[in-house]
């Protein structure tokens, strides 16, 4: 770790996971963060993602979890093959009240819940997609939630943010010089630079996990690119055991 990654992952809390927060300050939050996503290339590490689990793991349905606004299930519905299903999944009803209204699709069901129960009654074969989610977890549920998809026969893909330095003073100036920015995306961008992973993280907490293949990549604009995927026999006694 180079002087440039901060040591250890902050354990301040965002604004963005209050459970009191007023409605209209989390949607206009989700339209920032689609316009972050869309300025920095954010969409682009989770299609590039979607695009590699492929060569590795074929799937019948998509579930976005933290799906937040929904834009990104929204952009990759349009790569997924035919006949595969997508559910986008928040525990906040008001984050799933936008995404119908913004970002509504014919192949998409949306969903109020906990991510956990997306993995209940679900035969082999899901691919779980989290795009700057599992930042807001300690690494303790973020390694009992990958043990438990792998276990169960299931994929993930994951986009999220490398704890840089240099990316946290950058996303506070933009944020800072960015006209009519709200109070939510001037202390939570910062922030989940400093909740982020870098390498090592992601390496220790996959350490161990039975029956677990993973890709992790670095992309620009300081994101991680990683693919998990459960090795072919693990895939097949899960797919019996369903049976």
């Amino acid at each position: 770790m180079s002087f440039w990654h901060y040591p250890h992952r902050s354990p301040r809390e965002e604004l963005l996971d209050a459970p009191d927060l007023p409605v209209a300050a989390l949607h206009r939050n989700l339209h920032e963060l689609a316009l972050v996503n869309r300025w920095l290339g954010g969409y682009r590490i989770s299609e590039l993602a979607l695009r590699e689990i492929q060569r590795h793991f074929a799937f019948h349905t998509l579930i976005d979890i933290g799906t937040g606004g929904g834009d990104t299930l929204q952009r990759l519905v349009a790569q997924l093959p035919a006949g595969v299903g997508a559910e986008g999944w928040d525990l906040k009803a008001d984050c799933i009240a936008y995404a119908q209204k913004h970002h509504a699709h014919e192949r998409i069901r949306w969903v109020v819940g906990d991510f956990r129960e997306a993995l209940r009654s679900r035969p082999p074969g899901v691919l779980f997609h989290a795009s700057l989610f599992f930042h807001h977890f300690p690494d303790a549920v973020i390694r009992e939630f990958v043990a438990e998809i792998v276990g169960a026969g299931h994929a993930l893909i994951v986009n999220d943010l490398e704890r840089h330095r240099f990316a946290r003073h950058s996303i506070a100036a933009i944020t800072r010089l960015w006209p009519g920015a709200s109070y939510l995306v001037r202390n939570d961008a910062p922030l989940s630079v400093e909740r982020a992973f870098v390498t090592t993280d992601w390496q220790h907490l996959l350490a161990d996990i039975p029956n677990l293949q993973y890709t992790l990549q670095y992309r620009r604009m300081f994101r991680h690119q990683l693919c998990i995927w459960p090795s072919a026999a693990s895939f097949t006694t899960s797919l019996n055991d369903a049976l």
